[in-house]
């Protein structure tokens, strides 16, 4: 090899070098990551709520640190509703009684090492405070079975706020440098206090997320 060939060939490998340097630099030096998303809830227990409530929605946003190589903590803030079908089941229509509930956690995602792919498979695990509440009772006709108000009293949650944990598990896909996309699936369990009403068990659900990851 001629010693020009040579002195191009060291050029293009410093480069090379270069550049491999500079994207691990910018992925070190940028710990912090931004989340925003929202989906489908599923309400799973207990029995009133999965056979009287509909699926709900919701939007959540995060902001994670990546603590080590594996390991990721993500402050989260999300708010979830779910609509009644009450009205169906004792006649009568309601409007109103809607659950909503605000959460905010904190969730350590653990990010198995792998090669250098787009597509990186997590399981997270989460705890926070959750704050309950119920919109209130709108009658409109007449209740078939039974009264408005003794309906009111069996089915109405009053404000709270309790503890929740949520378990699951996701994928971070990278589109293009810092920015990403991703989706998961979580079980989310929030202690309510239901003493009284049909609401006896936790308050528990499914939350199918898909977002945008920046940074």
């Amino acid at each position: 090899m001629s010693p020009k060939m040579s002195v191009k060939g060291i050029v293009l490998l410093v480069v090379i070098l270069l550049l491999a340097v500079s994207s691990s630099y910018a992925q070190l030096s940028s710990p912090v990551k931004l989340y925003l998303g929202g989906g489908p809830g599923i309400q799973h227990k207990p029995p009133v709520f999965s056979d009287w409530y509909k699926s709900g929605r919701h939007v959540t946003g995060g902001i994670g640190y990546s603590l080590m190589p594996m390991v990721e903590l993500v402050g989260t803030a999300e708010h979830h509703g779910f609509s009644n079908k009450i009205d169906d089941a004792i006649g009568g229509t309601l409007e109103g009684a809607k659950i909503n509930t605000t959460l905010f956690g904190l969730q350590a995602r653990f990010v198995p090492s792998l090669p250098m792919v787009p597509i990186k498979p997590y399981g997270l695990a989460g705890v926070g405070m959750a704050m309950v509440k119920q919109s209130d009772f709108v009658w409109k006709g007449e209740v078939k079975i039974g009264t408005a108000a003794y309906w009111e009293d069996k089915l109405s949650l009053e404000d709270q706020t309790k503890l929740y944990y949520s378990i699951g598990a996701g994928v971070n896909y990278s589109l293009i440098p810092k920015i990403g996309l991703f989706f998961e699936a979580r079980y989310i369990n929030i202690k309510i206090d239901g003493a009284n009403t049909v609401f006896e068990t936790p308050l528990r659900f499914w939350a199918v997320t898909g977002g945008i990851r920046v940074l």
